[in-house]
């Protein structure tokens, strides 16, 4: 997320900042695989240690679920805002093109405007 981040205030290409967001979202797609196989690993091996193992099994097991859930809820603020910043380049945009139009319109029509 970082280079997301400092990508944002950079950028004024909107398809830049989407295909980093994306790429950064695949990336995080392999880590689903990952966290799911360690649920399945901490689950077997509760099973097999008893007591204080498995509890610190448990314990190591949530702050990794919360770590998660952090990286997941972070993800999604900055998906939020990488929208933001496109929506509002591509606004600018449109902006900037139809002044030009307006411009060349008015020059057409040999619109002065009053002082």
């Amino acid at each position: 997320m970082p280079e997301v981040r400092a990508c944002q205030a950079n950028i004024t290409n909107p398809a830049t900042l989407q295909r980093l967001m994306h790429s950064f979202e695949h990336a995080l797609q392999l880590l689903v695989a990952q966290v799911r196989q360690l649920q399945e690993n901490a689950a077997q091996l509760r099973t097999i240690y008893a007591g204080e193992k498995a509890e610190a099994i448990m314990v190591k097991e949530q702050e990794v679920m919360e770590a998660w859930k952090e990286l997941l809820s972070s993800c999604e603020a900055s998906r939020v805002q990488v929208t933001s910043v496109t929506d509002k380049v591509q606004f600018f945009s449109v902006v900037r093109e139809n002044l030009m139009w307006m411009e060349g319109i008015m020059g057409q029509i040999g619109w002065d405007e009053p002082r």
